[in-house]
């Protein structure tokens, strides 16, 4: 008797949980995880991270605690800063399976955006931005400041991410291997991997 009404409680929270996924007309895609994968090279081709020692071969990924990079994001629509999961992480490439082991290590970004599941306090639908802002002497060779923009259409619970760019110009999405993996009922995530070219 009790494993019955144990069953059947785990049945019914099981069915609430599925109710508060569907609500606002939304499927099960997260809109507020966000991660791109950057990948710095120099002009001849070689992983900058790797020819500075920060290789990631007997890790899959480890924080970033020292002050060769700043990073900084925001939300556009109402400059809130970017809340970075572990701030930011160097990353193996078997990391993640889809990267190609020859790529190196990269720069893992990952944030959280909440507003986009606060459906009570903001419209149903409407375009999203997030800057991201990269500079670091020693990894681009100068002191410029490098900034990524995703565009991304929030409706109900759901979201696509359809545009990519990095300093004004857009990234090709259509072969990267992490936006077409991270794909539910045709909405993209916040997903892909980017390779700025340092001096």
């Amino acid at each position: 008797m009790q494993v019955k009404i144990k069953i059947l409680g785990i049945a019914a929270l099981l069915s609430s949980f599925a109710a508060c996924s569907n609500e606002g007309g939304g499927d099960q895609t997260n809109p507020s995880l966000n991660n791109t994968y950057i990948r710095f090279v120099s002009p001849s081709g070689t992983n900058v991270l790797d020819s500075l020692g920060i290789t990631m071969k007997k890790k899959l990924r480890v924080a970033v605690t020292d002050n060769r990079i700043t990073v900084t994001g925001k939300r556009t629509s109402d400059g809130t800063p970017l809340e970075f999961l572990n701030e930011w992480e160097w990353a193996s490439p078997i990391y993640e399976p889809k990267f190609k082991e020859e790529k190196g290590t990269v720069l893992h970004l990952f944030w959280v955006d909440h507003k986009t599941w606060d459906i009570e306090k903001r419209s149903n639908s409407y375009d999203e931005n997030y800057a991201i802002q990269l500079s670091s002497p020693e990894v681009f060779g100068n002191n410029e400041v490098h900034t990524l923009n995703w565009h991304v259409k929030v409706k109900g619970r759901t979201h696509d991410a359809y545009k990519c760019e990095l300093d004004g110009k857009e990234v090709s999405l259509s072969d990267d291997p992490f936006y077409n993996w991270h794909v539910t009922y045709d909405l993209h995530q916040v997903a892909a991997e980017v390779t700025i070219i340092c001096k």
